[in-house]
């Protein structure tokens, strides 16, 4: 009996980035997605088989742990192109470990690129201004002979160390602790 070879769909590639309209009918933040689609553009190229293989690579290499999440062209287009899945963290994760950076230096761009699109260059500002301080206070209490430095306490100064540098809370609204 002949069976004639099964004829695989063409590989996805990267499309047009489709802006969500209105805000209940996203799944993702707008501003996370494009800066993923950028930086599979910039990475990979249009080729999101490659990029797939690439991402699904770097999740194993963190201490011999791989975080189980499907990462295949389709899962990729559908959220970075469409906003049809739900990203998780490990999509996250794949691209800070392919790139070797951690994952909240693409939440820190996609935040600013975020407020950038707002047109609200004054919450840049203080972001920044703030995130300064915050580093400097994490800097000094840092010690590398103690097994646990940091705790709950420090994410609670620090978050008020944000307050403080934002008087004029428009995007973090202030809410009491």
């Amino acid at each position: 009996m002949n069976v004639a070879p099964r004829k695989l769909p063409p590989p996805r590639r990267l499309g047009e980035f489709i802006q969500v309209q209105n805000p209940t009918n996203r799944l993702n933040p707008q501003s996370l997605r494009k800066a993923l689609y950028d930086l599979t553009k910039q990475l990979f190229g249009t080729d999101l088989s490659a990029a797939a293989v690439s991402l699904k690579n770097a999740l194993r290499t963190r201490f011999g742990r791989n975080l189980r999440v499907g990462i295949s062209d389709e899962i990729l287009y559908n959220i970075i192109c469409g906003d049809k899945t739900h990203l998780k963290y490990a999509h996250l994760e794949a691209y800070a470990r392919y790139m070797g950076i951690p994952v909240s230096l693409i939440l820190f761009y996609s935040r600013l690129f975020a407020n950038q699109q707002d047109q609200t260059p004054r919450e840049n500002l203080v972001m920044l201004n703030a995130f300064a301080k915050i580093i400097r206070d994490a800097q000094l209490k840092y010690d590398n002979t103690k097994k646990n430095v940091y705790n709950i306490d420090d994410l609670i100064r620090w978050a008020a160390i944000y307050r403080a540098e934002d008087n004029e809370p428009s995007l973090f609204p202030l809410r009491e602790l």
